[in-house]
């Protein structure tokens, strides 16, 4: 009998530590980041908003155990639930904060939480966020990817904007650009696409996505720039073989055409093994369906 009330106590006091240090990472994530979650609902949208940005700042730092972060991620929803259902008082704070906000992960946030209180007047702001130059990198891809789910009349004219002010040098949101793009789709978003993969001076990693959007949008009016790139850029492999698998996108025949053509002059033997693989796969698998 001893033995038994001995082991039920071994396995209590385990539990009954875990639960006190449960209590304790949760009213040390909640203290870090302003207020208890039950308040939220109850407070101003400015306070909830101030409670927000600590909490975004504290999840910059470390955490000394699990439950510390599950306690703190509780918070963040919790806080972002309530931003989300602050109707337009809690967006004129986030507009008033994004203002002065100096630190560039909480203007991160409060653009990414902004089409959640209001999708129409999120839009615009987004795309002033993206085109300025003097944002940083980071806060203006987020913004290119939330645009891309938000009014295409004022998303697709800023992205596409954005797009064709990358210079030769691609920053971070660049691919964001690019797919955002890609995800709206239409006549603009293919011919803004088709000039950047155009560009040869632009940088590598940005034409390569470009084509990869065409051939996901499966624009017919980029096959003879993705041809003219299989056939004569024999220096770039990374952007002909992107080609190839656009134009299969785009028309699995007359793809399969061009690289039987290839075939038969092409000079770089590992290009010429990517063609045969090309072709194999284009003649095992079913046509690409039609574009939308």
């Amino acid at each position: 009998m001893n033995i038994s009330v001995s082991a039920a106590r071994i396995v209590v006091v385990p539990l009954a530590v875990a639960a006190l240090a449960f209590a304790a990472g949760y009213a040390l994530g909640v203290s870090r980041s302003g207020g208890a979650p039950s308040s939220t609902s109850a407070a101003s949208p400015a306070k909830t908003l101030d409670d927000y940005a600590a909490a975004v700042v504290r999840g910059k730092g470390t955490f000394r155990d699990p439950l510390e972060r599950i306690a703190y991620d509780e918070k963040l929803k919790s806080l972002e639930s309530a931003l989300a259902a602050s109707g337009a008082a809690g967006f004129d704070a986030c507009m008033e904060r994004l203002a002065r906000e100096k630190a560039p992960e909480v203007r991160e946030a409060i653009a990414a939480i902004l089409p959640r209180i209001d999708e129409r007047r999120a839009a615009p702001v987004l795309a002033e966020r993206l085109l300025d130059p003097n944002e940083t990198e980071q806060v203006r891809a987020t913004a290119a990817g939330k645009l891309a789910h938000l009014d295409r009349a004022v998303a697709v004219p800023a992205l596409l904007k954005s797009l064709e002010g990358i210079s030769e040098r691609a920053w971070t949101g660049s691919r964001a650009v690019v797919e955002a793009l890609a995800f709206l789709g239409g006549p603009e978003a293919s011919a803004g696409l088709l000039r950047a993969f155009e560009r040869r001076s632009l940088d590598l990693s940005i034409r390569i996505a470009a084509a990869e959007a065409l051939g996901t949008l499966r624009s017919a009016d980029a096959w003879d720039a993705l041809e003219r790139c299989v056939r004569f850029e024999t220096s770039d492999h990374y952007s002909r073989r992107t080609a190839v698998r656009s134009m299969l996108e785009i028309d699995r025949s007359r793809a399969k055409a061009l690289i039987a053509e290839q075939k038969a002059v092409e000079q770089d033997a590992g290009f010429l093994q990517f063609l045969e693989d090309a072709e194999r796969v284009a003649s095992l698998t079913a046509p690409a369906p039609k574009a939308r």
